[in-house]
């Protein structure tokens, strides 16, 4: 397995329909059009360090997962039950975490049947108005090791 099949893996588990994101990007959060609202829910995928071992490669991979957060007008001192607010921020974060979970489990499925390993204690860590347009959501980080692919054909 190379860098691109473990992208193209994400790519694919990540529009898969179990998870169905709307727009999955890749590279740097700061190339994405943000402010579109018929990207949402979106899937960001950017790669964060490979380290190279004697046999093995581990790529660090990082998803965000990503929603616009609704709000009413109404004044949180007349809600009926404050403790929800006056948006959809638990709804955002209750959905994409969600599909998170889903597409970490078909991941490691997919790994596990190419006897390649990914880490297993995975922390997902949620994040709210990180973003101008009022966006929620969770971010996780997979490391995915795989075989050095210079070490089994024998070198350079």
């Amino acid at each position: 397995m190379t860098y691109y099949q473990i992208t193209e893996l994400l790519y694919d588990t990540l529009t898969d329909a179990r998870v169905d994101f709307t727009t999955i990007t890749h590279g740097s959060i700061e190339d994405v059009d943000l402010a579109r609202q018929t990207i949402f829910p979106l899937a960001h995928v950017t790669p964060s360090t490979a380290t190279l071992n004697e046999k093995t490669i581990a790529y660090s991979m990082n998803i965000a997962a990503l929603d616009i957060v609704d709000f009413n007008k109404n004044d949180l001192r007349e809600e009926a039950n404050p403790y929800y607010g006056t948006d959809n921020k638990m709804d955002v974060l209750s959905d994409l975490a969600v599909r998170l979970q889903i597409a970490v489990d078909v991941i490691r499925r997919e790994l596990v049947d190419r006897n390649i390993t990914i880490d297993t204690g995975i922390t997902m860590t949620p994040f709210v108005d990180r973003f101008e347009n009022l966006l929620a959501g969770w971010e996780v980080t997979l490391n995915i090791t795989i075989p050095n692919s210079s070490v089994l054909q024998g070198g350079c």
